[in-house]
């Protein structure tokens, strides 16, 4: 498996090199005090960086899903089924590059926001970058098994499909549906700043232990899921 994720280094070092280098366009507010600012500018640097930590997260998430397209062809299919490394170890081998790549996201996005508390004096809450860190296993699991069946560029097309008739069907339930059960918007907001609160309670315990038990569940479903597509998603590759 090492030798697999060896080659999609190479094959998609470019694209990763260039995602490496629009991170470190992103970091550099981070190289800023805020104690040296107007509080007014302080605070629309505060907002810039939890933006660049968003934006950040998705230049990883690209570089996770581009290590699909160079497999995508027939010969090399059929030679790593019938290698020792088998489907399996192919789509191990993806689900492991993401897992590295979402680590090393998290870091990077914790070592920003501690140099930048060191600068400024601050103390950031890290909560943000751990649920961001979590919905990006999340999407991944969602959408590797769309990309193994069908393909990269077709999968992102069944992928934001089923998104659009989810959201479709989220709004008709929305406008005629009973909607007296779903929490106020004081509700959430109460909710969230329990969540994201500083001081930890019980309700914020039990929140991030089921948010990473589904987490981690989803994502080996994914991988189960993935291993059983990936012969039949290579019926429809070229070459």
């Amino acid at each position: 498996m090492r030798g697999l994720i060896l080659k999609d280094f190479y094959i998609n070092k470019k694209n990763w090199f260039l995602s490496l280098v629009v991170v470190l366009v992103l970091s550099i507010p981070y190289f800023i005090p805020l104690t040296s600012l107007h509080p007014d500018q302080a605070t629309l640097l505060k907002l810039l960086q939890i933006a660049d930590i968003i934006f950040i997260y998705l230049c990883f998430g690209d570089a996770q899903t581009s290590v699909f397209s160079g497999d995508e062809r027939k010969v090399w299919a059929n030679y790593i089924m019938s290698s020792p490394s088998t489907a399996r170890g192919q789509v191990r081998s993806k689900y492991c590059e993401s897992v590295f790549l979402s680590v090393f996201c998290a870091l990077w996005c914790i070592c920003l926001l501690n140099l930048q508390d060191a600068l400024s004096d601050t103390d950031t809450s890290l909560k943000l970058v751990i649920l961001l860190f979590f919905l990006q296993f999340i999407l991944r699991a969602l959408e590797f098994p769309f990309f193994i069946r069908f393909g990269s560029r077709h999968g992102n097309y069944y992928k934001l499909g089923l998104l659009l008739l989810i959201g479709f069907l989220l709004l008709i339930y929305g406008l005629y549906g009973d909607i007296s059960m779903l929490p106020s918007f004081e509700e959430m907001i109460s909710w969230s700043s329990k969540v994201f609160s500083k001081t930890g309670n019980v309700f914020t315990f039990r929140f991030w232990a089921v948010l990473a038990g589904i987490t981690f569940l989803l994502f080996g479903a994914s991988y189960c899921l993935s291993c059983k597509l990936y012969r039949k998603g290579t019926e429809g590759f070229e070459g």
